[in-house]
C-alpha cells in the first residue's frame, strides 16, 4: 500500500495516450492512494468521465465554472489537495498554455494555482516535439520548478516511428513515487516515535511543559512511511498536524510517555525519541485548582523525571535508538556525552537558538552524531521533513 493516504491529481489533455493513464489510476487506487482527474475537453475525446469516474471512485472535473457544493472554487480547492500534480498526456499545447500562464479551463487555471512543482509527461507527433516553438516552451519548463518526463522513441498514432511517444505508465508511477519519496527500503519494519512536548501537572489546570510543536517527530513519521515503514507515534502534546492514516498512542507525561515507551518497544525495531521530554515535575501535585491567593509566596519543589532513554539500556537488545540532543550552549560536547552515555546508535542535535530552528518553526539545523564514528555531520537549514530524511538514511545504512 505504498500510495497509502497520498493524494494524487492527474490533469488529461488531448492526445492518444490517455488511454494509458485508465492503468496508472487503477494501480494507485489498488495502492491505497487517492486519485482526482482534470480532463480537458481534447482529453475527453480519447477517455470518457465515465471510464474516469469508475475508476478513480471521484468525480471527474472539466469545467472551469461547473458549481461546486458550498460554494468551493474548483481550481483552488484541487491545487490545495494534492500532494503529487501530474499532467499526463501533456500535450503542446498545454506546455504552451503553462509557459505563457494562460489559464482559459480548469486544467491551466489549476496549474497556475498549484503551489508545488507539477510534473508533465509529453506525448506528441515527433515533428511538434522537434519544433522550435515547443523546445523552447521545454527549456523554460525544465528550468522552471516543475519537471519533465521525457518521452520515448517509438511508433506514433500518425503511423510513422520517432520520439514524442508518452512514457509507459509503470515508469510514470515510477517517478510520483520518487516525487512523494515512495520507496519500500523500510518495508516489513516497525518504526516507534515520540514526538511533541510532555505536560507535568502542577494542579488540575496548570502544568510545567516546553514549547515543542511535534513539528520533527511528525516529519520523521512521514518520511518513514514514505519507506514503507510500519509506524507507530507515541504523542505529547502536540500543536502540530499528524500525518494521515498513522497510529497515535496519547502520553502526555513524561512518566505516561515512558511506559507506552517501554510497553511498545518489543514489537517495533527501531525507537526514535524525538519528544522534548520534561527534566522536572512537581514533587506534589495539588489535587485542586490553587487560587490566586494561595500563589503569594509559593515555592514549588520539583523532582526528577525518568530518564526514558537511560531506563532502555537492558531492554533495547536489538534495536536501533536514536534520539535528540537539543543544546543551547557546548552542543558538540554534551551531544557526543548523551550518544555514550545512554548507548544510542544516533544522536540529532540541534539548537533552538539558531535562526530557523526553534520550536514551531517548519526548518530545523541538525548535526547527526553515529556510534563508532569519529565525525558527526553537521546539515545546512532545511525543512524538518528533509531533515528526517537525512536521519532515515543513517537508520537504513544500520539496519542492512
Amino acid at each position: 500500500m505504498k500510495f497509502k493516504g497520498k493524494k494524487i491529481l492527474i490533469g488529461i489533455s488531448g492526445g492518444i495516450a490517455a488511454y494509458k493513464i485508465c492503468w496508472l489510476i487503477r494501480s494507485i487506487r489498488k495502492q491505497g492512494g487517492e486519485v482526482k482527474v482534470i480532463v480537458t475537453r481534447a482529453g475527453e475525446k480519447f477517455v470518457t468521465k465515465t471510464t474516469i469516474e469508475a475508476l478513480s471512485g471521484n468525480p471527474a472535473a472539466t469545467d472551469l465554472f461547473e458549481p461546486a457544493p458550498g460554494g468551493v472554487i474548483p481550481h483552488i480547492e484541487l491545487a490545495r489537495w494534492a500532494d503529487c500534480f501530474l499532467i499526463a498526456p501533456a500535450t503542446a499545447n498545454i506546455l504552451a498554455k503553462t509557459v505563457n500562464g494562460i489559464a482559459d479551463d480548469l486544467l491551466s487555471t489549476t496549474i497556475l494555482s498549484y503551489p508545488d512543482p507539477v510534473i508533465f509527461a509529453p506525448a506528441m507527433n515527433d515533428e511538434m516535439w522537434k519544433n522550435e516553438v515547443t523546445r523552447r516552451n521545454l527549456k523554460i519548463i525544465r528550468k522552471s520548478k516543475h519537471s519533465i518526463i521525457e518521452p520515448e522513441s517509438g511508433d506514433l498514432a500518425c503511423e510513422t516511428v520517432g520520439i514524442g511517444r508518452m512514457a509507459e505508465p509503470e515508469y510514470l508511477e515510477e517517478k510520483i513515487c520518487q516525487f512523494l519519496d515512495i520507496s519500500s527500503e523500510l518495508t516489513g519494519r516497525r518504526i516507534l516515535i515520540t514526538a511533541g512536548g510532555t505536560e507535568e501537572n502542577i494542579d488540575p489546570v496548570r502544568f510545567i511543559g516546553n514549547r515543542s510543536s511535534g513539528k520533527m517527530g511528525f516529519a520523521l513519521a512521514g518520511a518513514a512511511m514514505n519507506r514503507g515503514a510500519e509506524v507507530t507515534v507515541i504523542a505529547g502534546h502536540c500543536t502540530a498536524e499528524a500525518p494521515a492514516n498513522i497510529k497515535i498512542i496519547e502520553a502526555l507525561s513524561a512518566k505516561d510517555m515512558k511506559k507506552q515507551v517501554i510497553d511498545h518497544l518489543c514489537e517495533n525495531d527501531v525507537l526514535i525519541m524525538a519528544a522534548a521530554v520534561a527534566d522536572f515535575r512537581p514533587a506534589e501535585r495539588a489535587k485542586s485548582k490553587i487560587k490566586k491567593e494561595e500563589l503569594t509566596g509559593l515555592t514549588l519543589e520539583l523532582e526528577r523525571t525518568d530518564d526514558i532513554l537511560a531506563s532502555l539500556k537492558d531492554t533495547r537488545k536489538g534495536k536501533i535508538i536514536v534520539g535528540f540532543a537539543l543544546e543551547t550552549n557546548d552542543g558538540i560536547r554534551n551531544a557526543r556525552k548523551k550518544l555514550k552515555d545512554k548507548d544510542l546508535d544516533i544522536i540529532v542535535l540541534n539548537d533552538p537558538l539558531k535562526k530557523g530552528s526553534g520550536f514551531g518553526s517548519d526548518t530545523n539545523r541538525i548535526t547527526i552524531f553515529e556510534k563508532g564514528k569519529k565525525k558527526e555531520t553537521e546539515l545546512p537549514l532545511m525543512t524538518k521533513y528533509e531533515a528526517a530524511r537525512h536521519i532515515f538514511d543513517r537508520v537504513i545504512n544500520l539496519l542492512k
